[in-house]
């Protein structure tokens, strides 16, 4: 059984859903939008259950503190700071 993954996406440092469903070409077309007015993104993919997989990304303004990249590093979340540049890269693949 093949997991399904189901795309979120943020705005506004992490508190507005712009976009949650499980078209990946919506989900990139939406990050790249994003993506060039913003410093960067956390990023990551996570299981979520039984053949779940959910991909999230979220869009912030400005940089995070490292503390608060560092929280969210850390089971649950697993999130990585992607700088603008590379969100962006990581938005066109």
């Amino acid at each position: 059984m093949s997991a399904t993954l189901l795309y979120l996406l943020y705005a506004d440092d992490g508190a507005r859903l712009v976009y949650a469903g499980t078209d990946a070409d919506e989900f990139e077309r939406r990050s790249r939008e994003l993506a060039a007015g913003h410093a960067g993104a956390l990023t990551g993919r996570r299981r979520a259950g039984r053949g779940e997989q959910w991909l999230v990304r979220a869009y912030f303004r400005t940089p995070p503190t490292r503390e608060f990249i560092a929280q969210r590093r850390r089971f649950p979340h697993d999130l990585t700071w992607e700088p603008a540049d590379q969100a962006r890269d990581a938005a066109a693949d």
